[in-house]
């Protein structure tokens, strides 16, 4: 979308979010690859803003005729972008006011620190409102917000992704105390 000019004339930012950056950053520091297997993206659009986005852009020959954008989760704002034979997983940023970063609100959501990460494509820049960029480095992932909450949100899933995490991390610490014992209830 970038390359094409689509989000440039609406003023409209996007970011790179989640796994890319996070095993990006894994690499950097302990020199850990790992390819992309999906990309997820943020924009600050509104879910409706970036359908009409796509639409005058396949209008006006930016993207190709068979781009599609459809709603995957409509409570979060999450969206299915197909593009040039490739799907992306786009989050719209929550609207609450003008106040608080969008960003920072849904980073709040997101399930650890290190999944909480977001490059900005303009700036070259990584926004990291959970120090997530010192627990990579650390190879201690974080839970973001109440772990009970995310357990109930997550169930099973998530210690299979905090194994995930630790394992591509290649860490051997020890998980706190509080951590333990709401994943083994």
């Amino acid at each position: 979308l970038k390359k094409k000019g689509v989000l440039q004339v609406t003023g409209r930012k996007l970011y790179v979010t989640g796994g890319v950056v996070r095993d990006w950053l894994i690499n950097h520091y302990h020199g850990i690859a790992y390819p992309p297997d999906d990309y997820d993206l943020a924009t600050d659009a509104s879910a409706e803003s970036l359908n009409l986005i796509i639409k005058a852009g396949i209008a006006e020959g930016l993207l190709p005729e068979d781009t599609k954008l459809s709603t995957t989760e409509k409570k979060f704002g999450n969206l299915s972008l197909s593009l040039d034979g490739q799907t992306y997983e786009v989050t719209t940023f929550p609207f609450a006011s003008y106040d608080v970063p969008r960003m920072y609100l849904d980073s709040h959501r997101r399930n650890f620190n290190v999944n909480a990460l977001y490059y900005s494509i303009d700036e070259k820049k990584i926004y990291d409102y959970h120090s997530g960029i010192t627990d990579i480095y650390r190879k201690t992932p974080q839970s973001i917000g109440d772990i009970k909450k995310k357990i109930k949100e997550e169930g099973v899933l998530y210690p299979l992704i905090l194994v995930r995490l630790l394992s591509r991390m290649n860490s051997k610490g020890a998980l706190d105390e509080k951590t333990k014992e709401e994943i083994r209830r």
